[in-house]
């Protein structure tokens, strides 16, 4: 903050050319000068220079979010990629399981049919369940985010508005 410059000389001179008397006229110079410089006044400098501080701030904010929104979309492509290759993995495992089984069991065909039958309706069941999960964990993931996304909003919108109130505030007040 900066103080007002205040010429209590000229004061005092205005005062006595407009028939004041010179002893009142340095008075209330006196008191002029004292009450401008215990009063913080904010120039326009120091608002640009808050300004300044505040973008500054908001850049810094922003590619934080930047930096955590590629690195959340990194991590979920690694997982899905992840994801992919273990149910590519585990199709040829059982693949490669049904091919020998029926070949060494071929005379129980029916019977091996059945607990083939059997065995799949398990795993679609245990697939579904798991997809579930994995779909029940990305939406509490994503909810996470979406709040925080709001919360970093709403405290920007906050902050502007704080700043947008003081610049008014110093130029209408």
């Amino acid at each position: 903050m900066a103080s007002v410059h205040f010429d209590t000389l000229k004061f005092v001179e205005q005062l006595k050319a407009a028939s004041v008397p010179e002893a009142q006229a340095k008075v209330m110079a006196e008191a002029l000068a004292s009450a401008l410089s215990t009063s913080d006044v904010a120039t326009v400098r120091d608002l640009e220079r808050l300004e300044q501080e505040m973008n500054l701030r908001f850049e810094k904010v922003d590619n934080r979010i930047d930096r955590l929104e590629s690195h959340m979309q990194i991590r979920f492509e690694q997982l899905e990629r992840k994801m992919d290759q273990r149910f590519l993995e585990q199709d040829a495992k059982m693949e490669q399981r049904f091919l020998e089984q029926e070949a060494k069991y071929e005379s129980r065909f029916q019977e091996f049919e059945a607990r083939v039958d059997k065995r799949f309706l398990e795993q679609d069941a245990k697939m579904d369940q798991r997809f579930l999960e994995q779909e029940a964990k990305y939406e509490k993931r994503f909810a996470t985010i979406e709040a925080q996304l709001r919360l970093h909003n709403w405290m920007l919108s906050l902050l502007m508005a704080g700043v947008a109130s003081l610049v008014l505030k110093a130029f209408f007040i």
